[in-house]
């Protein structure tokens, strides 16, 4: 320290020296608060990233949960298929069977009825379905908007990360190179 007040005060003068160790001071404190802002934003960058990988996960759980929907429904919209093919054929069946048996034709008449209730409902059914498959796979496209969303905040984030280590790093080589002319 002895040395390079020696050099400054030969070099300056007694006045220039305080100028030129003010000027340090005044460039070292620059620097410290360039360096705890950029702490600050790289922490709160970190808590930004950690908080979009949670929302991340949890659209992805979400999505999941919402394909093991979307395939429950098409087993049951196959399956409900199947009975209406099945309620189809017997309806047909039953109405061959009321011509060539005229004395039942009274009862067939009724299990008729009945069976087009059936159909009915099982056509509301199968509609309703449909249309419950149809949001779902609304609301899975736009999940998966959203993923796409997160992940594409999650990379900016991580480059914002990346740029502001960068940047704290070389702050801390300044203020290490700094410290050094300073000693």
């Amino acid at each position: 320290l002895n040395k390079n007040d020696q050099s400054l005060l030969a070099e300056y003068g007694a006045d220039g020296a305080i100028i030129a160790a003010k000027d340090q001071i005044e460039k070292y404190t620059e620097v410290d608060t360039r360096n705890k802002y950029l702490e600050t934003s790289v922490t709160t960058f970190k808590a930004e990233l950690t908080s979009i990988t949670n929302e991340k996960v949890g659209v992805e759980e979400r999505l999941l949960r919402l394909d093991a929907h979307s395939n429950e429904i098409s087993v049951t919209n196959t399956r409900l298929q199947a009975e209406i093919t099945a309620a189809h054929a017997a309806s047909a069946r039953s109405n061959a069977e009321a011509t060539f048996h005229v004395e039942k034709v009274g009862r067939l008449e009724d299990a008729l009825e009945v069976a087009r209730i059936d159909l009915n409902r099982a056509n509301d059914d199968k509609r309703s379905l449909q249309r419950l498959s149809e949001d779902l796979q609304s609301a899975l496209s736009v999940a998966k908007t959203g993923q796409s969303k997160v992940e594409e905040q999650l990379r900016q984030v991580a480059v914002r990360v990346r740029l502001a280590e960068a940047n704290c790093n070389a702050l801390k080589d300044t203020e290490t190179r700094l410290n050094a002319e300073n000693d």
